[in-house]
């Protein structure tokens, strides 16, 4: 038979009847989830019968504390922030001048002012 570890911090008015964990910790455990836990060897407890089993609020966050995944800081995030920046810069789009092109002339410039004097002369 394998070793038993000592409980330390034994408290018995500290222990959690499994039906109990769900009011006690809301919203952390689904339905049957600390019996899956349980079997799967997850968690600790103690079994006083098979329809009993205690739970020590240590053991429950030491589960949740396996469980907790920490914020990602900036130098461990591997998608930099997006650069909102002008689109006319170095480092957008290729590497070709990116000045502003020469405009053509349609001469549609000079129909609209000629249409502007002959309406002024009149």
């Amino acid at each position: 038979m394998g070793t038993v570890s000592r409980i330390e911090r034994f408290d018995p008015s500290d222990m959690i009847a499994e039906k109990e964990v769900m009011t006690r910790y809301p919203g952390i455990f689904r339905d049957g989830e600390l019996s899956e836990l349980r079997k799967q060897g997850l968690i600790g407890h103690i079994p006083i019968s098979r329809q009993r089993i205690l739970y020590r609020p240590v053991d429950i966050e030491k589960y949740l504390q396996e469980r907790f995944v920490p914020p990602v800081t900036r130098e461990q995030d591997p998608c930099p922030p997006e650069n909102h920046g002008s689109s006319n810069t170095k480092t957008n789009g290729s590497d070709r001048n990116q000045e502003e092109p020469v405009s053509i002339d349609t001469g549609f410039r000079d129909e609209t002012l000629a249409a502007a004097n002959l309406l002024l002369s009149s």
